[in-house]
């Protein structure tokens, strides 16, 4: 803390009660330290606040010798001056609207934050299972082990791709995209969605698939798709390179099973969901919301008899909180609100 101390203390207010803050290394104007903000004028001694009122006031005519006359107005229709004798003045963290220090403030404050892409939110989707999520991020970012990605990393070996009968150099266009029982997996899913998938590259495929045009509750499941066709092509290649072998039908089925166990956990009120992709993808563009209502009416009282209507709401658990109502006779009139 000592160490950053220079980059985080602009961000405490102290709060004139006494006026015992230190005038010039303090940030008590609400500027900044004055030391670092007033140029050539700042000088290097330690004064305090109270030194410079007078009478329950600010002191114009010591403040004029200090500081410049734009922050001596500042600090004049700003600040008010210590009026508390016996209490000294009282530090506020900026960092958050509480006031009250916090590390995770201090953390936002600190950290230099990017733009963020908009692909990035697409790799992380409630309800995807985090491994498969992952996976993807890593195949975006070039960071699995094919063996174009490992040559990259100056490994040298004889490369082999286990997913095709050529034993071709293994890269990730080749395995995610090219090889004959790839295309057949994407061709299943894409038929359904109209997406012409001939003549692109693995990025370019993905973002067709997050681009697609539809409904909000299909494409929250759209756009999970292709991690789940990857991460189903990446468990075949592993298990033929030891010796085992899946079918397209199992992958297909395997695929399917995820999509709908995506549905399950992101839309849980669907009953009868199908177990084949068309299915799912039929029901989730066909969906219509059930509308459920009640009637909700206001009943006349006996003569010379009052109503009172009231609602409420509040900012969080004890926090800020309003209230209204309203007052009508027997025949509906409005009394008073």
């Amino acid at each position: 803390m000592v160490e950053v101390r220079e980059e985080i203390e602009h961000d405490i207010w102290w709060q004139v009660k006494s006026g015992n803050s230190s005038f010039w290394y303090d940030n008590w104007a609400k500027q900044g330290a004055l030391y670092f903000i007033e140029g050539e004028l700042a000088r290097e001694e330690e004064i305090e606040v109270k030194e410079f009122q007078s009478g329950g006031d600010w002191n114009i005519n010591k403040l004029l010798e200090c500081v410049s006359p734009e922050m001596t107005a500042h600090i004049v229709e700003n600040i008010k001056p210590g009026k508390e004798s016996g209490m000294i003045d009282k530090a506020w963290w900026m960092g958050n609207s509480k006031g009250v220090f916090t590390a995770k403030s201090t953390y936002h404050s600190m950290r230099r934050s990017m733009n963020e892409l908009e692909w990035m939110n697409q790799l992380w989707l409630k309800g995807l299972p985090f491994k498969i999520a992952f996976f993807l991020w890593r195949v975006w970012k070039k960071r699995i082990a094919t063996d174009d990605n490992l040559k990259r990393m100056r490994m040298q070996i004889a490369s082999k791709c286990y997913c095709c009968e050529n034993g071709e150099m293994e890269t990730m266009t080749h395995l995610f995209l090219t090889t004959p029982i790839t295309q057949k997996l994407w061709r299943r899913f894409a038929s359904c969605a109209g997406l012409n998938i001939e003549v692109l590259q693995l990025q370019q495929l993905i973002m067709k698939w997050w681009e697609l045009k539809t409904n909000q509750k299909l494409h929250s499941v759209l756009i999970a798709v292709p991690a789940i066709i990857m991460w189903e092509l990446w468990k075949r290649r592993n298990a033929r390179r030891h010796g085992k072998e899946t079918s397209l039908n199992k992958m297909y089925y395997q695929c399917q099973l995820n999509v709908y166990y995506l549905i399950k956990v992101k839309f849980p009120w669907l009953r009868n969901i199908p177990h084949t992709w068309q299915g799912m993808f039929h029901q989730l563009l066909e969906y219509r919301p059930i509308l459920h209502y009640l009637a909700v009416k206001w009943t006349r009282l006996h003569e010379r008899c009052v109503k009172c209507n009231t609602d409420g709401a509040s900012k969080g658990n004890l926090g800020e909180s309003a209230y209204g109502f309203c007052i009508r006779d027997s025949s509906g009139d409005l009394l008073y609100a």
